[in-house]
């Protein structure tokens, strides 16, 4: 059993603050992945590129029609902030680099569609835990989705139009506050203990969920 001063304390720390420490090692573990570094790294080619949009869209349809759905209710409302969502930016970036017909031209991993699957059912089901993979990936967007605009843009841009849509969230002020808007959000859905460990536990399987997703494609697209 928790001690009553232990489970105090975590209730005054605020969730978005608990989430970045709970999650770290495994964000981490994310960002070490082969795939990932490639990214980072600028070396990876358009195609592999071109899979991994094509892999986020099915998880961004999920998360964002389960948030569209449930946006009467006053917990998930902040998260439907229209421009939030990364769905059509995914579509437009495929678009020009591929061309119109990526969706049916360019692989779906496995890893993909049960990460879709999964937010389908907590769209069904649980719909307030999909604030965790909000978490996992519009706060992922808004901060190092930043840094990545200018590498894809290098990489992939000198064909002509756009290429990073996906983000482009506006001007540096709008970044900051819809990051403070998510978290703010997130602070106030969990009331209890229960409900901050379930988002907790949510975000790092979140976290996990990509992991699977880029060694996956990283087998599909090596270097």
């Amino acid at each position: 059993m928790i001690d009553a001063h232990v489970l105090h304390h975590r209730m005054t720390i605020s969730l978005s603050t608990r989430l970045k420490a709970a999650t770290k090692l495994i964000h981490a573990e994310v960002e070490r992945t082969n795939f990932v570094t490639r990214l980072l790294g600028g070396t990876m080619s358009r195609t592999a590129y071109c899979a991994l949009l094509r892999n986020l869209h099915p998880i961004y349809v999920g998360l964002e029609d389960g948030i569209r759905e449930h946006r009467g209710d006053p917990v998930i409302a902040p998260l439907a902030d229209p421009a939030l969502a990364r769905t059509s930016a995914l579509v437009q970036d495929l678009c020009v680099l591929h061309g119109p017909r990526w969706e049916t031209e360019i692989a779906l991993a496995a890893a993909a569609c049960d990460y879709a699957a999964h937010l389908r059912h907590l769209g069904g089901h649980q719909p307030t835990l999909l604030a965790a993979h909000a978490y996992v990936r519009y706060l992922g967007d808004l901060s190092g989705g930043q840094q990545l605009s200018r590498m894809v843009r290098v990489a992939f841009g000198g064909d002509g139009g756009d290429v990073t849509t996906f983000y482009d969230f506006g001007g540096p002020t709008e970044v900051v506050r819809l990051a403070a808007e998510i978290r703010a959000a997130l602070d106030r859905i969990a009331t209890t203990e229960s409900q901050a460990q379930s988002l907790i536990d949510e975000a790092t399987a979140g976290f996990e969920r990509h992991r699977d997703l880029f060694r996956e494609l990283a087998r599909a697209h090596p270097s």
